[in-house]
């Protein structure tokens, strides 16, 4: 039974989430005090008190999501939870770090606090722009050319998140928006959401922001991962610290790649969501229908999960297996593994972090 593991990212956040575990669980417990000593934010008063727009804000939001994501994983991880490969989307990414072993709990808060207070000062100087979610309607092809024959009329539009093959962000300024939302209705094209600025862009536009934030990525250590994590950036499974630092850069300026990510989890049997909200279950169902989905973020989930894993418990864990008979890390163990292509693509995101970044 092979097993994949994602994170939910931005927008997915609630009031109560996760509030029946934190009940009960004593470790769940201890790392909300862990995280509010680090941060100075009161999160059991965030989380399961304050307002579905408090818990909004970017400088709330990114920690809250974190510390729920990574104490759900901690609880699996403690039943035995073994995963293939690991991936989150958006600021997901972090717990997703965090879990591969690239990032201690306290750095990944660090990091997050650092990232969203520079983010708000920054989205707020770019209220002219918004990002429209198109559910349904084109293809990647249909729309990449659809927005070449500038429908935006002179004013900037791109795609920010690839989702599926038929959903996808598209970001821009307030008039591009509002001609691209005229174009579709006329298409008869109905499956729209309209975000405001506070979700995250995916483009050069961040530049000042990835500029102020990457001397600090350079303060925290990004160790080589227990297992691989497969990137937002281009889909590609990196297991170096630095390769995982490179790519969560990167991600600020490019465009999310999640179908290329979940591409990934072919070889799994089963992909669990860790974290709130449903979009990434919704994705995974339709990209992967013959796997199972579970959503973890309740105590009847982590119940489900354990017994999954009590049921197949005599079966070993290959990654750690390998590990433990070769002897080696992980990184050693892929690199005599990988086909050649994949390899390159490996060396390409060190060269970047060590050169460009």
């Amino acid at each position: 039974m092979k097993i994949g593991i994602i994170f939910p990212g931005y927008g997915e956040q609630y009031i109560t989430m996760g509030k029946d575990l934190y009940d009960d669980v004593r470790l769940m417990q201890e790392l909300f005090e862990q995280a509010s000593v680090v941060t100075g934010i009161n999160y059991v008063k965030l989380i399961f008190a304050d307002s579905d727009a408090e818990l909004a804000k970017i400088e709330n939001a990114y920690g809250a999501i974190y510390l729920i994501e990574c104490s759900l994983y901690t609880m699996l991880k403690e039943k035995g939870l073994c995963p293939e490969f690991i991936a989150g989307y958006g600021i997901g990414e972090y717990a997703a770090m965090h879990s591969a072993g690239a990032l201690s709990f306290e750095d990944g808060l660090y990091i997050l606090q650092k990232y969203a207070s520079l983010a708000q000062q920054f989205v707020e100087s770019l209220q002219n722009y918004s990002v429209l979610h198109i559910s349904k309607g084109f293809t990647t092809q249909e729309l990449q050319e659809f927005l070449s024959q500038d429908v935006s009329q002179g004013e900037r539009l791109y795609i920010s998140a690839y989702n599926t093959d038929q959903d996808h962000m598209v970001a821009g300024t307030n008039l591009a928006i509002d001609r691209l939302q005229e174009l579709c209705d006329q298409m008869g094209i109905k499956k729209l959401k309209r975000y405001s600025y506070a979700v995250e862009l995916h483009s050069d536009l961040l530049e000042p922001l990835f500029e102020q934030l990457k001397m600090y990525f350079h303060k925290i250590v990004f160790k080589d991962l227990q297992l691989p994590l497969i990137t937002n950036v281009d889909g590609a499974y990196v297991t170096t610290g630095a390769a995982t630092e490179g790519a969560a850069l990167r991600r600020i300026l490019e465009p999310i790649q999640w179908k290329e990510t979940m591409d990934g989890f072919a070889g799994c049997d089963i992909i669990l969501c860790i974290g709130p909200g449903e979009q990434l279950v919704k994705w995974a169902e339709k990209m992967h229908p013959d796997k199972k989905i579970i959503q973890v973020i309740k105590a009847k989930d982590i119940e489900e999960v354990a017994l999954l894993l009590e049921e197949n418990k005599d079966e070993p864990c290959e990654l750690l297996q390998h590990h433990q008979e070769a002897g080696a890390t992980l990184s050693e163990i892929d690199e005599m593994n990988e086909l050649p292509s994949d390899f390159e693509e490996d060396e390409d995101d060190e060269d970047q972090t060590g050169e460009d970044l």
